[in-house]
């Protein structure tokens, strides 16, 4: 690893492998440390060389914990994941680690989703793969939202007004003891006017409502996820 990094140095060949286990003992308390100096050297490296942004993958590991890493040994290269999946993570989640990147990094990360196929996310992940485009969507709304609340422009939780109640009549309710999935969406407009969704995934009826604006409720560009 040494002799690859220019900005690296042995100082310690005191080590002597004397057997099969000792190698084993000793290799699984150096490789977390290698890799995590591997990644530190490689970003300071991209940085001298005058890359403007690192990026990394959700690609068998972890795409933020680099990233971490990342920002304490650079200064001005920008930072970023390509792409982290959204759909496993909740967007509160998301938001959180985002943000305490964006204060490790000094405002430098950009973070970068993707949806995925539905086989690794139902398979990988144990999520449940619907309509990616609209919950893509409402994940980003939603990671603003909390963003916004993070920089005190907003409170989500006391902003907070019910819409009403509304009855999906063609869709029954489940028998006792049945688990069945009902999956609910919401997306509005820039008039207020909601429009509300369900589908039963084990009949695959559905059926959607419209929500109009009035005046009791609050208008659109007030509105949180």
């Amino acid at each position: 690893i040494a002799g690859q990094q220019a900005d690296l140095a042995v100082t310690d060949r005191s080590m002597i492998w004397n057997s099969d286990l000792m190698e084993t003992l000793e290799l699984t308390n150096l490789i977390p440390n290698a890799l995590a100096t591997v990644v530190a050297a490689e970003a300071r490296n991209a940085e001298a060389l005058g890359f403007d942004g690192i990026t990394t993958p959700e690609a068998g590991h972890d795409p933020f914990l680099p990233l971490a890493i990342a920002a304490e040994h650079t200064r001005s290269v920008q930072l970023g994941t390509n792409v982290a999946i959204a759909f496993p993570r909740s967007p509160m989640v998301t938001a959180q680690v985002a943000w305490d990147l964006q204060a490790l990094s000094n405002g430098r990360f950009r973070l970068g989703l993707g949806t995925q196929v539905k086989a690794h996310i139902e398979r990988r992940y144990g999520v449940t793969y619907e309509h990616p485009g609209p919950w893509l969507r409402e994940y980003v709304l939603a990671l603003r939202a909390i963003f916004r609340a993070f920089q005190g422009e907003e409170k989500v939780a006391s902003h907070n007004t019910p819409l009403g109640e509304f009855e999906f009549t063609g869709i029954s309710p489940a028998p006792s003891g049945e688990n069945r999935e009902i999956i609910v969406r919401f997306d509005y407009d820039v008039n207020g006017i909601v429009q509300v969704s369900a589908i039963d995934r084990l009949t695959n009826r559905s059926e959607k409502i419209t929500v109009t604006a009035s005046p009791g409720r609050r208008a659109r560009s007030s509105w949180s996820i």
